[in-house]
């Protein structure tokens, strides 16, 4: 298979990791970015106001920031995952300390061999899943000491696994599910999958209806099915639980972001008035700089997108607004984001440069990641 990295590997080993180490820093000087509004409103101006992650500060070690949660205090829990690790969770505080680690690594009660996602919960509970183990930890407040433990039943016959959490409420938990390559199950062999949405009940089961489904990104199979690569420019599916346990859905492949209920039930449809960006020959190549020569050949053998998917990115602040990043242009420096209100109306718009990417809009701050290894904080003016 191929990483979300872009190695290929003949067969799939999800727990087959690199250690890679990247230092940490605090930030220095502010940066204002400001944005185009049209006075409904919305914030127009972003001023940074903190920074970990940079070569002079080793209190962190950044690997790959993969989502960044608030609880009521304003708080930050930043789920970290380097290469060669299990994750880690780092518990921040507003103005940028780090206060201290929840977990740790190991196979034990409150230990993970592998996180797939976290969620501040009610009462600022910290959820995190155990993917090597397919379980669910709970940490309560305020030091975050592990409580207790949800393990995800197997469904008999079905091929998808759970992969990542997604969210929790009093019904249980939000779990996203993907089906692995297996070269010895042929259901598995096809270059178009889905990420499937499921609620999981406090005792581990899963509900027999589906909350949503997204596409996967595209596979290329190659030889005969004995492996695969992704797909350049394809979609990836992003979900995301709002502050009032709304679930937003998209994948990019459509110029939508769906809104609905735990049950599954579309409340509404964000539609974007956007254009697809063409993929070009210098696109293509940029993707493939540092790919090795067969999965140059695979990707020109096959059917490349014609066009980038409609956006990157979403996610949601604590009003309701959804903060869109838009794709860019070969050689732009810098990415279109908009705000969009409850109404379906585009109230902002403002360019980011295109290596940070926001994660969590929360009372008036935004926090984002500067090429997944720097945590930037932003005051929303």
């Amino acid at each position: 298979m191929i990483s979300p990295f872009g190695m290929i590997v003949s067969r799939v080993n999800f727990y087959q990791r690199i250690l890679i180490l990247f230092a940490v820093i605090p930030l220095y000087s502010p940066i204002e970015l400001t944005a185009q509004s049209d006075g409904l409103g919305v914030p127009a101006t972003l001023t940074e106001l903190w920074r970990l992650g940079e070569e002079d500060n080793q209190n962190i070690l950044f690997g790959d920031i993969q989502s960044v949660q608030i609880d009521s205090q304003g708080q930050l829990y930043v789920y970290d995952h380097p290469w060669g690790n299990s994750g880690i969770i780092y518990k921040i505080s507003p103005g940028g300390n780090l206060l201290h680690q929840i977990g740790s690594e190991g196979s034990g009660p409150g230990e993970f061999e592998l996180i797939s996602g976290i969620y501040v919960g009610m009462g600022d509970t910290v959820y995190a899943m155990d993917n090597s183990h397919e379980r669910i930890y709970k940490y309560a407040p305020p030091e975050h000491e592990f409580f207790d433990m949800r393990r995800i039943q197997r469904v008999e016959d079905s091929f998808s696994d759970p992969w990542r959490l997604v969210g929790a409420n009093t019904m249980g938990f939000i779990v996203g599910y993907m089906t692995p390559f297996m070269n010895w199950i042929p259901e598995t062999m096809t270059s178009e999958n889905t990420y499937d949405v499921y609620l999981i009940n406090q005792g581990g089961i899963r509900a027999d209806s589906i909350i949503l489904r997204e596409p996967d990104i595209e596979r290329i199979i190659y030889d005969g099915g004995t492996g695969y690569t992704h797909m350049i420019f394809s979609h990836s599916p992003v979900v995301f639980v709002g502050k009032t346990g709304k679930i937003y859905s998209g994948s990019g492949k459509e110029s939508e972001i769906r809104i609905m209920t735990v049950n599954g039930e579309i409340e509404r449809t964000l539609s974007l008035d956007i254009e697809a960006i063409p993929v070009t020959r210098q696109d293509i190549e940029k993707s493939l700089e540092n790919a090795d020569e067969m999965r140059r050949r695979l990707t020109y053998a096959s059917d490349i997108p014609e066009n980038k998917p409609y956006y990157q990115h979403f996610t949601v602040d604590d009003l309701g607004h959804t903060w869109v990043q838009l794709n860019e242009r070969y050689g732009a420096t810098e990415v279109n984001w908009l705000i969009i209100d409850q109404n379906n109306d585009v109230v902002n718009n403002f360019m980011l440069p295109s290596n940070i990417r926001l994660l969590s809009v929360d009372r008036g701050k935004a926090y984002g990641v500067k090429d997944d290894i720097i945590l930037i904080a932003y005051k929303i003016n």
